[in-house]
């Protein structure tokens, strides 16, 4: 097979990927929670408690390379999005940490994204191997998990 064409391929799928991904999200945006079948409802409240993970500070300031005080003075200017906040035993306001949407936006402010030239083929990974129980599909949830923290655009398919 040509390279060109397997790249051509390649990124057919994931925008293809890409409109499915949108559908499923406009559906759910558009049906209310009791329309909901109850396969629909678990899966919706197990894709809202991933996408609500919380990212500290430390850990936002580790991915993108920034000091904390930077990251709250961007806060502070309106630059960036506003932290969640919520209360302690005592009734102190604690930050509660960044969304991934939200790092992924306090990556753009700081100019943090990574350079992919426009047109770029897409980087295919895989994990291949005869044996079964080698972690491969550990390692491919991995590896698409860094890659996605690290900005990058990701698709994962899974084959086995």
């Amino acid at each position: 097979m040509n390279l060109n064409r397997y790249f051509e391929e390649l990124s057919q799928i994931t925008q293809t990927a890409d409109a499915y991904i949108q559908m499923i999200d406009e559906t759910i945006k558009k049906k209310a929670f009791q329309e909901l079948s109850a396969e629909e409802k678990e899966v919706l409240q197990y894709s809202n408690r991933i996408l609500d993970r919380r990212f500290k500070t430390k850990d936002v300031t580790e991915m993108l390379g920034i000091s904390s005080s930077g990251l709250y003075k961007a806060e502070r200017e309106g630059r960036i999005p506003t932290t969640k906040y919520r209360q302690d035993a005592s009734g102190r306001n604690i930050r509660d940490g960044w969304t991934l949407a939200q790092v992924l936006e306090i990556r753009k402010a700081f100019n943090r994204l990574p350079k992919v030239p426009k047109n770029h083929p897409p980087m295919v990974l895989s994990f291949p191997n005869l044996k079964g129980g080698c972690w491969k599909t550990t390692m491919s949830l991995l590896s698409a998990q860094y890659y996605a923290l690290a900005g990058y655009r990701v698709l994962l398919i899974d084959t086995d």
